[in-house]
């Protein structure tokens, strides 16, 4: 499995020496209790997550994962390694802002109509005989609401009830930071946080916005593609 990592780093560590301890086969005999990753590169399946200030920006881009079919070129202006001060925090929500405006504005054009979905536990009420979950999850994935999102984000993942019944700026709001900063885990201080730490999306986004917000302006910031 993939995983993106944001590592903030604020003494001028190398990346390596600071993944070192989550290696999981860290040990020769025995495996690594903290172990994390079994093989990691810088960027990867998420290159170019950091927008540069104008006066910053790299003539080389970042580089992309050798292992990706297709893989598509990362934009002028981005980069996977930065000091805090060079990236443009502003720019890239405002861009996230208008990319969650236009999902908000196709998920209601899709929906528009259909009758409003049940969660899985509703569903378990529902139907108490049936003690399968994944035929009760069956039922609750082939609901017209689910399917009629699923297509529209392209994603069966997708947390259909962060959208229903939920204004455009609630939506924006709740899903902001965490589309924003799309990291799995983070490494501060030396410590691995991962988001399963997090009772939600929303306050996992939350904590990696104040992890960055609380770093010093010369604060090394890196994106990492961690495999385990």
């Amino acid at each position: 499995m993939h995983y993106s990592l944001l590592i903030i780093d604020e003494n001028g560590c190398d990346v390596q020496e600071l993944m070192k301890p989550y290696d999981e086969n860290l040990f020769v005999h025995k495996s690594n209790p903290k172990g994390e990753w079994d093989w990691w590169q810088k960027g990867g399946r998420w290159s170019g997550q950091w927008l540069l200030k104008p006066k910053f920006v790299e003539t080389a881009p970042a580089q992309p994962d050798q292992f990706l079919v297709g893989y598509a070129p990362v934009p002028e202006g981005r980069c996977d390694e930065a000091e805090k001060h060079q990236i443009d925090f502003t720019g890239h929500i405002e861009q996230i802002r208008q990319q969650l405006t236009e999902e908000w504005l196709t998920l209601d054009k899709a929906t528009r109509g259909l009758p409003k979905p049940v969660t899985f536990e509703e569903l378990s009420a529902l139907h108490p005989n049936m003690t399968d979950n994944s035929t009760i999850r069956q039922k609750y994935y082939q609901q017209p609401y689910c399917q009629a999102v699923f297509k529209a984000v392209d994603s069966e993942f997708f947390d259909v009830f962060c959208f229903v019944d939920v204004s455009m700026e609630d939506y924006i709001q709740k899903r902001l930071y965490a589309t924003a900063y799309p990291f799995y885990a983070l490494l501060i201080g030396g410590e691995w946080i991962g988001c399963s730490d997090m009772e939600s999306d929303e306050l996992w986004g939350i904590r990696i916005r104040e992890a960055i917000e609380n770093a010093s302006d010369g604060a090394t910031l890196t994106v990492v593609d961690c495999h385990c």
